[in-house]
């Protein structure tokens, strides 16, 4: 399914997107492209398939808990990281200040 020019300027507006006639052709051919792909997935026959499991009914997340190191492992740790300050380990930042 080919988007209109008309349609891509109205779903712009519906998001308050000011698009320039570039961006208006490009978002046309992306949505395009990705509608035609949803399109050809709906065809798919996935009647005789076997349902995947889902992982919502157990959370793989763990609770975020402070542990006391065990043995050297700290001292292993930061011995083996890249840099390492006033022995912490260092990493790059990712916010500026």
């Amino acid at each position: 399914m080919n988007l209109s020019k008309k349609e891509i300027v109205h779903i712009a507006q519906l998001a308050r997107l000011h698009l320039t006639e570039k961006e208006i052709v490009q978002y046309r051919r992306e949505i395009s492209g990705i509608i035609s792909y949803l399109e050809h997935l709906a065809e798919i026959n996935i009647s005789k398939k076997e349902a995947t499991p889902s992982l919502a009914s157990h959370s793989a997340l763990r609770r975020d808990e402070a542990k006391m190191w065990i043995g050297d492992e700290r001292a292993q740790t930061v011995k083996s990281a890249k840099v390492t300050k006033n022995n912490y380990i260092s990493v790059p930042r990712i916010f500026e200040s």
